[in-house]
């Protein structure tokens, strides 16, 4: 039977979001130390708001987005932080993908402050679901289109930060992804990181994600640990990151920037996200979202 990144790819019940409507055609199980475990159960005990059923957040998380309410101006954070997010208002409109999952289109920023359980300096998990732009924009050698994090330039507020890039000389597509990391003692950038053996395609969907652990950077993509190239003279993460006091946010837009952004969850703590557990957030969720 097929396998990807541990998970069996056999044909089980889906769950059901909302009264007796299934949205899933299909969900994966779990090969969990010998035994199959059926998600089915894992999302009868997760959560539901207004009626809609979803899975539970990962472990130690302190924001957990999955799309709801799916109106207005405000993002709710199912971790029990209470986290949530306001939406920039210009352009808002939530759409819903093939499989039923809720995103913003096109507003602006999804800014969920700063709290102190967002200020993570280490042991840092982060997950974010993100749709590549209609046009993904061009620029010269470094620049870079920023996907969320705690980040600003001004007053080095520098945390962390996902993003696309254009590691290469000349006017080229921004189209790898990769994440910066700030200096721990003034804020300055400290780590460029991108990915270069697949780029980012136009309108497709994404599971990006890193865990941080005292200097350790692990970047995966839909579900998988990959190999980051380097920007020279940016090369070793820091032993922790920047205290920024930047909030915490996503952007957003459809056409040459950001891209839309999906279900997200930032976790505190240690140990951070395994592989396992990210592998499963990606066979989980692209049901929800690519379906």
């Amino acid at each position: 039977m097929p396998t990807l990144n541990g998970i069996i790819q056999d044909k089980k019940t889906s769950f059901v979001l909302s009264g007796t409507t299934s949205i899933l055609g299909s969900n994966p199980i779990a090969n969990r130390n010998g035994y199959n475990e059926n998600f089915l159960d894992e999302y009868s005990t997760g959560l539901t708001w207004k009626g809609r059923r979803f899975p539970p957040p990962p472990r130690k998380a302190v924001l957990y987005t999955v799309g709801y309410p799916g109106s207005g101006a405000s993002v709710e954070d199912f971790s029990g932080s209470a986290n949530h997010g306001t939406i920039g208002t210009t352009g808002n409109r939530w759409v819903r993908s093939p499989g039923g999952f809720v995103c913003v289109r096109s507003g602006t920023i999804h800014s969920y402050g700063n709290a102190v359980s967002l200020q993570i300096t280490n042991n840092l998990s982060v997950i974010v679901w993100n749709r590549a732009p209609t046009t993904i924009a061009t620029g010269a050698q470094w620049s870079m289109t920023a996907i969320g994090g705690k980040w600003l330039t001004t007053g080095n507020q520098r945390g962390w930060q996902l993003c696309r890039y254009n590691p290469d000389s000349g006017t080229l597509s921004q189209n790898h992804i990769g994440i910066q990391l700030g200096d721990p003692n003034d804020g300055t950038l400290e780590y460029m990181g991108y990915y270069d053996a697949v780029v980012a395609v136009i309108s497709t969907w994404y599971q990006l994600a890193f865990t941080f652990a005292s200097g350790t950077l692990i970047f995966y993509i839909n579900g998988k640990a990959v190999t980051l190239t380097t920007r020279s003279g940016y090369a070793t993460p820091p032993a922790t990151l920047w205290n920024s006091t930047q909030a915490l946010a996503f952007a957003n837009t459809t056409v040459t920037s950001s891209g839309q952004q999906g279900m997200s969850a930032v976790c505190s703590g240690s140990p951070v996200l395994t592989a396992t557990e990210i592998a499963d957030n990606y066979n989980i969720w692209r049901n929800l979202i690519l379906n």
